[in-house]
C-alpha cells in the first residue's frame, strides 16, 4: 500500500499520535495501519517503565571540612505522558 503508514508499539512503549504537529491520541502497544496521504503523521514513543539513573561520585563539603562522597540511583517513570510532551521536544 503506498500511502498506508505501519505504526508498531512495542509492549514497554505508549505512542503519542500528531497529525499535523497536534496532538489526536494515546497509543497502546500493538499495529496501527494509517492512511497518510501528505506525510502528516508522526508518534511520539515514551517508555512506560520506570528507568533508573545513576548519579556518581557527588562530593559534599560538611561544616568542618570533612568531604564525603555520594553515589545515589534514581528511580523515575513518566506518568502524564501528554504533559511532558507539551514541556518537552520529543522529535
Amino acid at each position: 500500500m503506498w500511502f498506508c503508514k505501519q505504526i508498531a508499539i512495542k509492549p514497554y512503549q505508549v505512542g503519542y499520535l500528531y497529525v499535523k504537529n497536534r496532538f489526536r491520541r494515546r497509543l497502546e502497544p500493538g499495529v496501527y495501519y494509517f492512511w497518510d496521504w501528505a506525510n502528516e503523521i508522526t508518534v511520539a514513543y515514551l517508555l512506560a517503565q520506570s528507568q533508573l539513573c545513576t548519579v556518581t561520585n557527588q562530593e559534599v563539603l560538611t561544616k568542618d571540612a570533612i568531604a564525603l562522597r555520594f553515589s545515589y540511583l534514581i528511580e523515575y517513570a513518566v506518568v502524564d505522558g501528554e504533559r511532558f510532551l507539551a514541556h518537552f521536544d520529543a522529535f
